[in-house]
């Protein structure tokens, strides 16, 4: 089972308003930051920490199937000319900008209303954003609510109509 295409590398191109480098996949399936967890088709983010560099693992997440890496300008010379990049002045600001795109387009009938689902456990919040707090010593409620809120999540990315939860059938 192939997983759905999570981004269209143009739709991050023009997000993250980066330079392509290389053939590049018509999308990606997922987002990494972990060059040992990566799955074939997800992008990989050259992340730069405080104690790895990110762009030491671009060559390990591509052979791990990773579709394409994104990288900063000053690290581009590292790389094969052909490697699939796309290369960004910043790669946490391109992150950031990516996640900017994702918030600031939403598709209404697509979207999750996450107050919603916490007020049906006491919690709150707003549409993008949903808070649920439980006392120490109701910790197997709080673990049942969450079991629950991400079966909905999950039922949500999948397009399954999820009853009772404040949407018409449908989150």
């Amino acid at each position: 089972m192939t997983a759905a295409p999570l981004w269209t590398s143009q739709a991050m191109l023009d997000a993250m308003r980066a330079a392509r480098n290389g053939a590049l996949p018509d999308a990606v399936t997922g987002l990494s930051i972990d060059s040992r967890t990566i799955k074939p088709g997800e992008a990989y983010f050259a992340i730069k920490g405080d104690v790895h560099d990110g762009h030491d693992f671009v060559d390990a997440a591509l052979k791990a199937g990773a579709a394409l890496a994104v990288i900063e300008t000053a690290q581009r010379a590292k790389f094969a000319p052909d490697a699939p990049l796309l290369v960004v002045d910043d790669v946490l600001d391109g992150t950031h900008n990516l996640f900017i795109a994702l918030s600031t387009d939403p598709k209404p009938e697509e979207m999750v209303n996450l107050a919603t689902i916490c007020e049906r456990y006491g919690g709150g919040g707003h549409a993008r954003v949903g808070a649920i707090s439980f006392p120490p010593d109701r910790s197997d409620d709080a673990r049942e609510a969450a079991a629950t809120i991400v079966a909905e999540l999950r039922a949500h990315e999948k397009g399954l109509a999820v009853p009772g939860n404040g949407a018409g059938g449908a989150l």
